[in-house]
């Protein structure tokens, strides 16, 4: 995954907030620990502000950091509904199951497969054409 844009940015810091360490969230993102130190260092120097206060044993917000914690987690839950949203409003998928006579399949649902098929992909359709 690109970490680079700001929306990948923020994940790594609430990735970071949510493991509570940087070697933690490192081997969550399956990141190096450097690039993750690196990626909140490029956060901190755009906003110039410390959002972390690091020792060797705790991470620490700032109230910076607690704000665009708080931000970040809410920006990245609306990115996430939106696309699950939009995923939602694409091509119809699933299965159709149609029976009809003989008759009338060959006569009116046969022709119109091709067409439904190439207008529906995703859509697999289950025809069962009997006179029983």
């Amino acid at each position: 995954m690109d970490f680079s844009g700001r929306s990948g940015e923020m994940m790594v810091f609430v990735t970071v907030m949510e493991q509570g360490s940087l070697s933690a969230a490192a081997r969550a993102l399956q990141l190096a620990p450097s690039a993750v130190s690196r990626v909140i260092a490029r956060i901190e120097a755009r906003l110039g502000v410390r959002l972390l206060i690091r020792t060797t044993r705790t991470l620490t917000l700032t109230a910076e950091g607690q704000t665009y914690l708080r931000a970040a987690r809410r920006i990245l839950a609306d990115l996430t509904e939106v696309e699950e949203a939009i995923a939602d409003q694409a091509s119809p998928r699933g299965r159709v199951r149609l029976t009809a006579s003989l008759a009338h399949g060959r006569l009116y649902v046969v022709p119109l497969l091709a067409e439904f098929t190439a207008r529906y992909p995703d859509i697999l359709v289950d025809l069962n054409l009997s006179d029983r």
